[in-house]
């Protein structure tokens, strides 16, 4: 790993500073949102479970809701393509309970689930995931 040591609090600012990812590299990034992508879904898995939620839970429901576009559906769409689809491929059965815990405590992870691809996830996890996703704003688009 390159990153060192980062906190949960500041992965997660930095993710939401650049955009969920999208702009890494801009002067509000510090350079740690690029690892959230790349290195520690497979490596840090813990960090990056600690970091999903503080992420999601920047935004208001509401933004997840609205029929306009919004910050939190550009963070947490990239987070769910990225990292949470990573996580669950790679650490899957470590991870599959705390994450439907989530989605049925807070619609916003729903939503985020909703959003999440297969990629290399076993069938049965993938199966989880589907049964706790919220795929309403997904299927619009």
């Amino acid at each position: 790993m390159t990153a060192t040591n980062p906190t949960p609090a500041a992965l997660a600012a930095d993710w939401i500073a650049c955009g969920g990812g999208g702009g890494i590299g801009s002067p509000a990034s510090n350079g740690l949102a690029q690892f959230l992508l790349t290195d520690f879904p497979r490596e840090e898995p813990q960090l990056v479970w600690d970091t999903v939620p503080l992420i999601v839970r920047s935004y208001p429901e509401a933004d997840f809701r609205s029929d306009l576009a919004t910050e939190a559906k550009a963070v947490c769409g990239t987070l769910a393509a990225g990292p949470v689809e990573d996580l669950l491929s790679f650490h899957g059965k470590d991870f599959i309970d705390r994450v439907e815990r989530e989605a049925r405590a807070d619609r916003r992870m729903a939503w985020v689930l909703g959003g999440t691809w297969r990629f290399e996830m076993d069938g049965e996890i993938w199966n989880r995931v589907r049964q706790v996703a919220d795929d309403r704003y997904w299927a619009r688009r």
